[in-house]
């Protein structure tokens, strides 16, 4: 009994497509893969960097005070923010790509130390984020300090120091913990 391409025995009816034999499932499950391929090729890149292009603008106007009501303000922060993204665009993918991990395992860190601040302050178990802030205090400063991009420096100085400004990190926060909070 003939399977299909796929495997599919579970429609009986079959139907000639560019003079082979496929199964309605079978061209379901095609449809389904190509959709999908679809969407994480081509849809998903564009709305990510729609969102990281609008966010982008929303921060830089925050940071200058510049009002986004009027669309001619909106342009001042968007036509330079293309002009550097076009510019990005075409740079050695695989040197962006190293700049764009370390700086989301950096962002990580940042949001696991704010997450532990916050934590402490509503007396709830801050640790749960402070272990892990400390990790990747210590991975996100360790590829800073080995990696070609940035300072280049050996393994032997890298992940001591790696090591040692997390717990440094790790220091300034349980100091930061003593202190008496600010009503």
């Amino acid at each position: 009994e003939n399977a299909g391409i796929l495997g599919c025995r579970h429609f009986p009816f079959e139907f000639s497509v560019l003079g082979f034999k496929h199964a309605v499932p079978e061209m379901i499950a095609l449809w389904k893969m190509h959709t999908d391929l679809m969407i994480g090729v081509i849809v998903c890149p564009i709305t990510s960097g729609d969102t990281a292009f609008r966010s982008a603008r929303l921060v830089l106007a925050d940071w200058f005070k510049v009002d986004q009501n009027k669309m001619q303000k909106r342009l001042m922060l968007c036509v330079p923010l293309l002009a550097v993204g076009a510019f990005v665009g075409h740079l050695d993918y695989a040197i962006v790509w190293r700049y764009f991990s370390w700086t989301n395992q950096t962002l990580a860190m940042i949001v696991l130390w704010t997450a532990s601040m916050y934590l402490f302050r509503e007396k709830k178990n801050y640790w749960i984020t402070a272990v892990p802030a400390t990790f990747m205090s210590a991975v996100s400063m360790t590829y800073f300090f080995c990696a070609e991009e940035c300072l280049g420096l050996s393994t032997k100085v890298a992940y001591p120091v790696g090591i040692i400004l997390a717990a440094a990190f790790l220091g300034i926060f349980i100091r930061a913990t003593k202190k008496p909070m600010k009503a």
